[in-house]
This record gives structure tokens, C-alpha cells and sequence, in this order.
């Protein structure tokens, strides 16, 4: 995947932020109190993966480019985007939502359905996802890599140890949602600490 399509993935125009934002009546979709788009991005509110991204991020390295391109125009699509308060969008990261869980959202079940959608078509590479997050799980013997302490498979996250090093699976690593808020606080999408590797 090239550069371009890396930010594309963070990419859309006003047009397309302002359908999302109609779509879902101008309300978050996790804590439904109303979204200012005139505030800043990435502060207040940020786009949302509901399918998350981490899955096409970890996987674009093993599959073959036709499954790579496949799978990233369905994460991509605006069937599976929405906008969300920023603090929501760090407590969700990169869960993935169930079936029951997305038809709990209050949107329309025009949107629930596409998102629904989405689930299903990206199963197989969910699968894979959680394939490679099992097994790093397990050889953490289900604790936190930061701070040790034990966290259920569910809630752990998985991150790069070194973010200079692609996504494979012996640079991963299994957090608990508590040090997976400060990783973000810290700015751990530009730097990773030293002292976790």
C-alpha cells in the first residue's frame, strides 16, 4: 500500500464529514450527546473505523494484494464510518463491536445495517485478526506488557512495541485498556517509549 493510501485513510472532505454528521443526526454514536464539527478535529471529535482499521493495519503485510485491497475499501468505505467524540474514540479503539452491539447504537437502522454489513464481509479477516492478537495474548500469559497486570483478551488492545518496526506479529504486543489511554495521551502513534520494548 502506498504512502497515499495511508492517508487516505485519516482523509475526507467537508462534504463527506457533513453526510456522516447528517446521518447520525449530529450525535456520537457511543455516548449520543450532540458532535460540533466546527471544533477542531482530533481534539473534539475524530472520525471513526466502527469496523476498526487495526485490523486492515496488522493484516496488510500477510495478505495477498487482492484480500489487501479488498479489505481496505470495506474499513475505508463510508458504510463503516462515523464521527465520535474524541474520548469515545480512545475508549472504543480498536474493539470490534458485535452484531447485538451495533444494533444497540442510536442511529437509524439504515446506518446499524450498513455497519452490520461491513461486519460480516471483513469476518474472515477478523478471524485472522484475532488470530494474530491470540497468540501474542497468550505468550504474555494474558497480562498487560506495560504494566503486567492481567486483562481479559475482550479488552486488551494490540500495539507495536517499536513504531518504527511494521506491523508483524513479533513486534506486537498486548495492553490493557488503562495503559493503552496513556499510550495515547503520550503521543504513542509518534513515538513509543524505549523503557516497553
Amino acid at each position: 500500500m502506498s504512502d497515499a493510501d495511508t492517508r487516505r485513510l485519516d482523509r475526507l472532505s467537508p462534504n463527506k464529514i457533513e453526510i456522516i454528521h447528517n446521518r447520525q443526526n449530529k450525535k456520537c454514536i457511543y455516548c449520543n450527546r450532540p458532535i460540533d464539527i466546527k471544533l477542531q478535529r482530533g481534539i473534539h471529535w475524530n472520525v471513526e473505523h466502527v469496523i476498526p482499521r487495526a485490523i486492515f493495519k496488522w493484516l496488510e503485510n500477510i495478505l495477498p494484494k487482492k484480500d489487501n485491497d479488498k479489505l481496505f475499501k470495506l474499513i475505508t468505505s463510508m458504510d463503516n464510518l462515523a464521527l465520535v467524540h474524541y474520548k469515545c474514540n480512545i475508549r472504543k479503539d480498536s474493539y470490534i463491536p458485535s452484531e447485538k452491539e451495533l444494533k444497540e447504537l442510536k442511529v437509524s437502522t439504515n446506518v446499524i445495517n450498513k455497519y452490520i454489513d461491513t461486519l460480516n464481509k471483513t469476518n474472515e479477516y477478523i478471524q485472522q485478526y484475532y488470530d494474530i492478537k491470540n497468540r501474542v495474548y497468550s505468550k504474555q500469559k494474558c497480562k498487560c506488557f506495560i504494566c503486567k497486570k492481567r486483562t481479559t483478551f475482550k479488552s486488551a488492545v494490540i500495539r507495536r512495541k517499536d513504531s518504527n518496526i511494521p506491523r508483524i506479529e513479533s513486534n506486537a504486543m498486548v495492553i490493557c485498556t488503562q495503559c493503552n489511554s496513556e499510550l495515547h495521551i503520550s503521543k504513542y502513534k509518534k513515538r513509543v517509549d524505549k523503557r516497553f520494548i
